[in-house]
């Protein structure tokens, strides 16, 4: 949907990303979503009784419900509330039956293969706005929600991997804020190719917006050397500790990185000297050239603890009260649980999922059940990391912030057939900056 300019403070960048704003607590709105359904199925059955008053009503229950599922209260976001429940009237959401039927799911589809692409360039994690995601939210949990979902579709699947539902409390700050971008890039690293993704390098209080170094919710990174003394600080219970040394951050040799720098290099003034479409204006492109700095290898202590991670799976065991074991749940207990978070859970917890696993046939998770006997309540390892050499950039502006300035540019290019060689363009820079992140 098309917005107005954000304020220069607020706006984002792969170069100015925003912290990440923390929700304050989910909640269980499964008794809302059934009285929802059946609000929405009367407007439907019943076209007398959808009233504008009434259509009206019922968008805001159902964005009021939305903001409670993410962490919000739409009492403090008062302005973002109302835009949001705008959008529900120009979409006519009560009424869609199917993503397809939805009259806001081409615009919808637009923005999410935009922040897709941005986030896969720039490894940092892209969100939609605040309206756009809440919407969508919507639809996928109430308006189209059943108590056993079948099958998969790609605005799920964008939802759930790009953490929509933990990062939509950041989108409704920034909108309530002022930010009217399309699409926010948040200070987070993010790999879709990863199976776990590293914390928000940046959090910030909603109250104050104070940022702080963050510490991961179910693992605490500290240095090796002063491993001992933190995590006795920690844990009530010295002896239910183990390490042990892991070497799954193995990083590429300095040559392949120094290789890659000097295929950027090449291709960028390639892509500045060539003629065509996209020069469009008089005079030499301005390039950012790397220089490299060597690479750093460093051993931390990585520790994973029972408090924390019994605190994000005891959501998901309530849900099993309720729900099929199979599905959603089956996703979300995967994005929590490893070999070793596995380790620390309680005895009840660990016959809990054993249980689950059996009934759902889930093998890795019965093979980590195997292998975590011990009753442990912390457990920490070694991991060893080398850094890649980083660039130092002799402008202001990386290849990712001007590829980043030239999707904005050519997205506003209404012409197809010039869109498209613009496009084809840049696409070999592209893929040499994604392969070197």
């Amino acid at each position: 949907m098309p917005r107005s300019k954000s304020s220069k403070f607020l706006r984002s960048s792969a170069t100015n990303p925003l912290p990440v704003i923390a929700p304050s607590g989910t909640r269980d709105i499964q008794s809302k979503i059934i009285a929802l359904k059946n609000e929405r199925q009367n407007l439907i059955d019943t076209p007398l009784l959808a009233t504008p008053e009434k259509i009206r009503a019922f968008h805001v229950s159902l964005i009021d419900a939305i903001f409670s599922l993410v962490g919000a209260d739409s009492s403090k976001y008062q302005n973002c509330f109302r835009h949001c429940i705008k959008l529900c009237k120009a979409t006519d959401t009560y009424k869609a039956t199917s993503w397809g039927s939805w009259t806001g799911l081409n615009s919808f589809m637009k923005v999410m293969e935009k922040a897709d692409r941005r986030t896969r360039y720039s490894n940092l994690l892209h969100c939609p706005a605040a309206p756009d995601l809440m919407v969508a939210i919507a639809i996928e949990k109430v308006v189209l929600h059943t108590q056993n979902m079948q099958g998969r579709n790609r605005i799920s699947d964008f939802l759930r991997d790009f953490d929509c539902y933990n990062k939509a409390t950041s989108a409704i700050y920034y909108h309530q804020k002022g930010n009217r971008e399309n699409i926010l890039t948040l200070d987070q690293p993010w790999d879709l190719t990863a199976p776990v993704h590293r914390p928000p390098t940046r959090l910030a209080d909603k109250s104050e917006l104070t940022t702080s170094s963050v510490t991961s919710k179910d693992r605490m990174v500290v240095s090796r050397g002063n491993a001992t003394r933190n995590a006795t600080g920690l844990v009530e219970n010295p002896t239910s500790i183990k390490i042990e040394s892991s070497p799954e951050y193995e990083a590429e040799s300095s040559a392949e990185h120094q290789a890659t720098a000097h295929a950027i290099q090449e291709a960028g003034l390639r892509a500045a000297l060539q003629p065509g479409p996209l020069r469009g204006c008089e005079g030499p492109v301005p390039i950012s050239m790397p220089m490299q700095e060597p690479s750093t290898t460093g051993e931390y202590c990585v520790q994973v603890s029972r408090a924390e991670t019994m605190e994000r799976l005891q959501p998901l065991f309530d849900r099993l009260n309720h729900e099929d074991w199979t599905g959603r749940i089956e996703d979300d207990f995967m994005r929590i649980l490893t070999a070793k978070s596995i380790k620390v859970i309680t005895a009840e917890a660990k016959g809990m999922l054993r249980l689950w696993a059996s009934r759902v046939r889930n093998e890795v998770v019965l093979s980590w059940l195997e292998q975590a006997q011990e009753d442990l309540t912390v457990f920490q390892w070694i991991e060893r990391h080398t850094e890649p050499p980083s660039a130092m950039w002799r402008s202001d502006q990386s290849v990712r912030a001007i590829i980043h300035d030239l999707d904005e540019m050519i997205a506003a290019v209404s012409e197809p057939i010039l869109r498209d060689q613009l496009w084809a363009t840049v696409s070999a820079l592209r893929g040499i900056v994604a392969g070197y992140s």
